[in-house]
């Protein structure tokens, strides 16, 4: 399997750290043996990182998480910890230029991964975005399962 990071990037405020975290939600509903290393329901307040594990009857995959992806706020640190503890398939936030691009670039090298970079869907009407976060988070696991072949 090709390793991949899904990289949600775009400015602050639209939504990348609550669709990241619908994400984590959306792939333990989807697979029926995914365990992760925290709570996901509730939804927890603030930034995450978390390591899903999903077994599947030929393999097992690791998808880490992590949706802190402003400047100066060590993305590369997470990247790298979650990288080098064998995860398959990583997804994080980041800004649209700077040095949170440049930390995906560096992990991709680094370890071998393909990025694909996505956005969320956004209309600037406060009252739609949850809905429009949830619709992101779910075709961002069907992105993950068509390209990882899960």
């Amino acid at each position: 399997m090709t390793k991949r990071i899904f990289t949600i990037w775009g400015r602050s405020g639209v939504g990348k750290t609550t669709t990241l975290k619908l994400i984590a939600k959306e792939i333990q509903r989807s697979f029926f043996h995914a365990k992760s290393n925290m709570e996901l329901d509730p939804l927890p307040h603030g930034d995450i990182v978390t390591v899903i594990t999903i077994t599947l009857p030929e393999r097992s995959v690791k998808i880490g998480i992590t949706s802190k992806g402003d400047p100066n706020t060590d993305l590369r640190v997470r990247l790298e910890e979650l990288a080098s503890t064998d995860c398959d398939i990583i997804f994080c936030a980041t800004r649209t230029s700077g040095t949170t691009v440049e930390d995906v670039e560096e992990i991709e090298k680094k370890y071998g991964f393909r990025a694909i970079w996505v956005t969320t869907y956004q209309n600037g009407h406060t009252e739609e975005q949850s809905a429009l976060n949830q619709q992101s988070a779910e075709e961002l696991v069907r992105l993950m399962r068509f390209t990882c072949n899960l």
